[in-house]
């Protein structure tokens, strides 16, 4: 079942399954009555193993945001009800083009992305109160564990709208405590091409970028597309002359 989750299917013909049903196994088909088809796994079944519920099928959200109900098995809609609430779905890994094209999911990711950085501060503050209010409008752990993350579940929020209001609450709640909070607001950092006596912080992502190699920060002004993260140079130039001296 968990293999279809990811995977378009197409009908293989009721000869694909020798005219048996793929539950029970009874006959079905030409004298032995209509076979059903499931939509989620492609296989045909009898009327014992498919009553024509109806649920959103995976696959067809991944590729095509398609959040039409379509009519599976039994145990299809079991373990799809089973699952709804799971984050089994890695967008970046299956499909990370939802980002570019659908514009829920690029603000989505961009909140997200937010609210991890947001979790590295409230989550090691000493103030507890603030960690449990982070927490409460998260909701869900696996918010904060993966930025690409999401269940059935939270993937009918985003195309609905319901599932960004959360985010924001958060991650207000979250910024304001940063920036009050007399030990989250000296985790800041300085520009390390201008260096502004302005604190920023990594969760602006508007108005700054970050070095995916040393996490060092800059303002968006200031970051050059190609140019070289002054922090990597340094700690490349120090690498250098701790081999040159061990070599001596």
């Amino acid at each position: 079942m968990t293999a279809q989750l990811t995977k378009l299917v197409n009908e293989k013909g009721l000869d694909s399954q020798n005219y048996h049903c793929a539950g029970c196994r009874r006959p079905i088909g030409i004298i032995f009555g209509k076979a059903k088809l499931c939509k989620y796994n492609g296989q045909y079944y009898c009327f014992d193993c498919h009553l024509d519920d109806e649920r959103v099928i995976p696959a067809r959200v991944l590729f095509n945001w398609d959040f039409r109900q379509h009519k599976v098995s039994v145990a299809s809609c079991e373990f799809l009800d089973s699952i709804e609430h799971m984050p089994v779905l890695n967008i970046e890994e299956v499909n990370k083009a939802l980002y570019l094209y659908i514009p829920q999911m690029e603000e989505t990711l961009k909140l997200r992305q937010q609210l991890l950085h947001l979790k590295d501060y409230l989550l090691t503050c000493k103030d507890r109160e603030a960690e449990d209010q982070f927490r409460r409008r998260v909701k869900s752990a696996h918010l904060l564990e993966n930025a690409h993350l999401y269940s059935i579940h939270d993937l009918t929020e985003v195309h609905s709208g319901g599932f960004t209001e959360g985010l924001r609450r958060a991650i207000k709640m979250g910024k304001k405590h940063v920036r009050q909070c007399p030990l989250c607001s000296q985790k800041g950092f300085i520009c390390e091409v201008c260096h502004s006596e302005q604190v920023i912080y990594p969760f602006e992502l508007e108005t700054t970028y970050q070095c995916p190699s040393c996490s060092a920060l800059f303002h968006k002004d200031c970051h050059t597309a190609n140019a070289e993260c002054p922090k990597c140079l340094r700690i490349e130039k120090r690498r250098r002359a701790t081999a040159e001296a061990e070599n001596q």
